[in-house]
């Protein structure tokens, strides 16, 4: 698979390298910021590089192009990716508003072109293995679902979440509910089924008003070697959630909780229980699985072998991504690229990544979360 980059920021470079891991070909970078587009086709030996979209657009020698760009200007983007008739990966989450989100899904539909949105967690081994035995019927019906994410992403000075950047503005798409809470949710959901918008409540608090500026010559690729030594210039006043609560039912009938946060000192990463009429699944903070049926004692549940990363440490068919999370989604990465590869070139029409359609409920969700907000003292 020959694909084309377009970002070059810390998600963008991360991505390269998984591709190339993945066994595809990055033929073209793309960044509004030249050095950046230049850097990355240096680092990793690519032959061409821009800063203008329409320039890699127009090659005829790309199979997928992934928009690794802030959210809100996703749809510019990722519309005129696919007015190119080029199949797209999209970062998350799907635009800053349902709107353009359900316009992308009508024009990718309209073309014929492979949607999908950069919601790498639903390949870790653990949970596409809980997700098989939900459809097996191991707990039966499930009924209640409730989800915990809590990290430090906004915590640690590694990260540009840490920083005054976009992430941590409402409008850019910034925020734990828009930056976390939609990995969490879509994956839940995926899981259960998919929450009917017009149930969902939510919630979102913001608790720091304000987050040190990133010195401009910091790239964030730089960033994460720098960590506290990384150059700043003065405090920023910023409305980024850094709490975010979801509840509502499922169209198949579940009651879904899900809760996510990046603030926290002492992070317990991805727990949850879901309960079912014929028995309970659990993940615990070390990203272990338990589970029985009713008539069973409840005992420690791994994932089969044939569901291995092909990457990935061996841990991972043992523990899900609990605190790991951040040591493992590059890994979760590469399995989404090879599954693009297949899809794009004909080979197989199977997928587990995220479509646009899916990803327009989250959206829709999100956006109901946005028109509920608490501000924190």
């Amino acid at each position: 698979m020959r694909v084309g980059m377009i970002g070059a920021g810390m998600f963008g470079d991360s991505s390269i390298a998984r591709f190339h891991d993945a066994g595809a070909e990055v033929v073209s970078v793309c960044d509004v910021v030249p050095d950046r587009a230049r850097a990355s086709a240096e680092k990793y030996g690519i032959a061409h590089f821009s800063d203008k979209v329409s320039e890699l657009l127009a090659r005829d020698d790309i199979d997928l192009v992934h928009v690794a760009v802030p959210p809100n200007h996703l749809y510019e983007v990722v519309s005129a990716t696919i007015a190119a008739g080029k199949n797209v990966l999209s970062e998350k989450p799907l635009t800053t508003s349902a709107q353009d989100a359900r316009k992308l899904f009508e024009e990718a539909t309209a073309a014929g072109v492979v949607h999908a949105v950069d919601h790498e967690m639903r390949y870790d081994p653990l949970h596409c293995h809980v997700r098989n035995l939900v459809r097996e019927g191991f707990i039966g019906r499930p009924r209640v679902f409730s989800v915990r994410d809590f990290q430090r992403y906004a915590r640690d000075q590694r990260y540009p979440t840490y920083y005054a950047t976009w992430t941590a503005f409402r409008e850019a798409g910034g925020g734990v509910g828009q930056q976390h809470l939609s990995h969490t949710l879509d994956l839940a959901q995926s899981i259960v089924g998919w929450l009917k918008p017009e149930t969902a409540v939510g919630h979102s608090v913001t608790y720091m008003h304000q987050r040190p500026v990133l010195d401009p010559s910091v790239t964030p690729v730089a960033l994460f070697g720098l960590g506290d030594q990384a150059p700043t210039t003065g405090l920023a006043d910023v409305n980024g959630d850094d709490v975010a609560t979801v509840s509502g039912l499922t169209s198949t009938g579940v009651v879904l909780h899900v809760v996510s946060g990046w603030t926290v000192h002492h992070p317990t990463g991805l727990t949850w229980e879901l309960y079912g009429d014929e028995g309970t699944l659990t993940l615990n903070s070390a990203g272990e699985l338990y589970g029985a049926r009713h008539d069973q004692e409840v005992q420690r549940i791994v994932a089969p072998p044939e569901l291995a990363l092909p990457h990935g440490p061996s841990l991972l068919e043992q523990s899900g991504l609990g605190v790991l999370e951040g040591q493992c989604v590059g890994f979760m990465f590469e399995a989404l690229a090879q599954n693009l590869a297949r899809t794009t070139s004909g080979a197989s029409t199977e997928h587990v990544y995220c479509t646009f359609d899916e990803a327009l409920v989250t959206r829709t969700v999100l956006d109901s979360l946005a028109q509920s907000v608490i501000t924190g003292e």
